[in-house]
C-alpha cells in the first residue's frame, strides 16, 4: 500500500510505500511507486509543477531513485528533516 498525502496543489507527501515482508521482491512496491508517480504525472496540466517529498528508510533510497527522487542533503537542497513528537 502506499499513502499520499497533498494540498491539491503544489506540494505531495508520499508518506508511506508498504509491501508485506513475505511479498517483498516481488516487484509490488516497484508497481505501486509507479502507480503513484503516474497519478501525479496524470493531474499535471502543461506548465503545472508539483513538489512530492518522501523520507526513504535508511539503506532504501536506490529504490525511489529509479522514480527520479535525489537523495537530501545536496548542493541545491537542505537537509531533511523529521521528529518523533510524544507525551
Amino acid at each position: 500500500m502506499a499513502r499520499v498525502i497533498s494540498d491539491g496543489g503544489y506540494v505531495a507527501l508520499i508518506a508511506d510505500v508498504i509491501v508485506m515482508p513475505e511479498f517483498q521482491g516481488m516487484g509490488i512496491g516497484k508497481t505501486i511507486m509507479k502507480m503513484v508517480m503516474e497519478y501525479f504525472s496524470g493531474i499535471l496540466e502543461e506548465g503545472d509543477k508539483i513538489f512530492i517529498n518522501l523520507m526513504a528508510a535508511k539503506g532504501r533510497e536506490s529504490f525511489y531513485k529509479q522514480f527520479g527522487f535525489i537523495e537530501r542533503p545536496n548542493d541545491e537542497l537542505g537537509s531533511g528533516m523529521t521528529q518523533w513528537l510524544s507525551r
